[in-house]
Order: structure tokens, then C-alpha cells, then sequence
């Protein structure tokens, strides 16, 4: 049985146990890439649309929860790109979340 998780690109925290089905519902307000770190998990989202990940949590501990947000520039350099440094591009990953996955 899938435990479903809602998300409005909000800062949030979800628990859920190891090995457990997961359904994460998305929706958001802007077009952009919802992401989690560790599972390389990545859904397209269109503004006002709803979306879903399914997934097996298999692997335990914290994983952040990014957000990107589309722009002209990432349309033109499709594909996971995180812009650590400060050279002006406007292409930035927002954490939005935690996904905690903790051990039986």
C-alpha cells in the first residue's frame, strides 16, 4: 500500500519508513523541476497542475527536496543542473523540503 505525500513546494519535512511505497502528489504555482537528492527523482511541473512521483524508499536517511524553477536559460540547457557559484545565473535550486527516510 502506497502512503501518499502532499506537497505544495512548500519547506516541509515527510517521514516514511524503509522500504516503503511513497506517492508524492506535487502541485505548484510556478513552472519548474521538482527534484530529491539521493533518489535522482525529477518531475516536470507545469503552474497550477498537479503531478505525482512513485517510488520505493530503499535508501534511509535525509533527502533534501529541490525545486527549480523554469526560466529561458534552463529551457535552453535542459537536463539536472545545480549553479553553486556566483557567476550570475539565475538558475538557482530551491531546498523545499526534506524527505526522511528512517531504518525498520
Amino acid at each position: 500500500r502506497s502512503t501518499p505525500l502532499y506537497s505544495s513546494a512548500a519547506s516541509d519535512v515527510y517521514k516514511r519508513q524503509h522500504k516503503q511505497d511513497v506517492t508524492i502528489n506535487i502541485k505548484s504555482d510556478v513552472d519548474g523541476t521538482f527534484h530529491i537528492h539521493g533518489y535522482n527523482l525529477e518531475k516536470d511541473l507545469k503552474s497550477g497542475e498537479k503531478a505525482e512521483i512513485r517510488l520505493v524508499a530503499d535508501a534511509t536517511g535525509r533527502f533534501p527536496i529541490g525545486f527549480h524553477a523554469s526560466d529561458s536559460k534552463s529551457q535552453d540547457n535542459p537536463g539536472h543542473d545545480h549553479d553553486d557559484d556566483d557567476d550570475g545565473d539565475d538558475h538557482k535550486e530551491m531546498i523545499v523540503g526534506n524527505f526522511i527516510v528512517e531504518p525498520n
